[in-house]
């Protein structure tokens, strides 16, 4: 459970009926409140979102494949099995100039 020093804002949002008995029931069968079952699922949502915009930058050539992997916040390598996953080709010409944080992600 997070601790209730590192929360700061309360955020107020309007759920439908069958939303909030979806957050009842898992947050119930995770033997945890409903409140941290919102922020964990508001957590890996948010992850997963950067995921999924560095993913479009990189296919768009906008980003290098080690500047998606830091905007996404995952290591090199995560974000190429990432790409991998998704049938993305890598194009290791996109490596980028931080050589030194390539050798230290992929060491990970």
């Amino acid at each position: 459970m997070e601790s209730s020093k590192k929360l700061k804002k309360t955020r107020t949002i309007r759920l439908s009926d069958s939303t909030t008995n979806d957050i009842k029931y898992f947050a119930k069968t995770k033997n945890i409140n409903e409140s941290e079952y919102i922020r964990k699922m508001i957590k890996e949502a948010l992850k997963d979102e950067k995921i999924k915009i560095a993913i479009s930058a990189y296919k768009n050539k906008e980003l290098t494949l080690s500047e998606a992997a830091s905007l996404a916040n995952i290591s090199y390598r995560e974000f190429r099995n990432k790409l991998i996953e998704k049938n993305i080709k890598t194009d290791f010409d996109s490596v980028g100039t931080n050589i030194e944080q390539l050798i230290l992600d992929t060491k990970n």
